[in-house]
């Protein structure tokens, strides 16, 4: 049983504009939506206080309505605000049978690759600790960088 999480996608909308800069949000944004359209599996939504915004990108919004109605075993969105959005994941995942050795990738935002902080983060590690062995990031996450000036965006 093959699942995907993705992780408040609302944070793909105007927190990354104004995080990453318009191109790279748009170009992240793009991403996530390729990978919903091709995925097959089971999909879990968690959306948080910012998933409001999604009705201003009807491309991302239309690609995970698609992906939620076409799930085989299960497809749900579920309010889960940070921080409580990483137990309701487990909670979730152990309601529905999920057994610990199914595949889980993970996207959305935010991700660390220094793995010092984001909401990806913390749903992969916390599935991690309750015994899941087979848990992917994807590679349209949205990534967090340390912040230094002349890396900061374009706008």
């Amino acid at each position: 049983m093959d699942v995907l999480i993705l992780v408040h996608p609302g944070s793909l909308c105007g927190s990354a504009n104004a995080n990453l800069g318009k191109v790279e949000a748009r170009a992240i944004r793009d991403e996530v939506i390729a990978d919903l359209q091709v995925w097959r599996g089971n999909v879990l939504v968690l959306d948080g206080f910012l998933s409001d915004e999604l009705d201003d990108y009807p491309a991302l919004q239309s690609a995970i309505n698609d992906a939620v109605a076409r799930a085989p075993v299960f497809g749900e969105r579920i309010e889960a605000d940070d921080p409580e959005h990483a137990a309701l994941a487990l909670e979730f995942l152990r309601e529905r049978g999920v057994h610990q050795d199914a595949p889980i990738a993970l996207t959305g935002a935010w991700f660390d690759p220094t793995d010092a902080s984001g909401c990806v983060n913390a749903t992969r590690d916390a599935l991690s600790a309750a015994g899941y062995t087979q848990l992917t990031v994807m590679d349209s996450c949205a990534e967090l960088a340390f912040y230094e000036p002349e890396c900061a965006p374009e706008f």
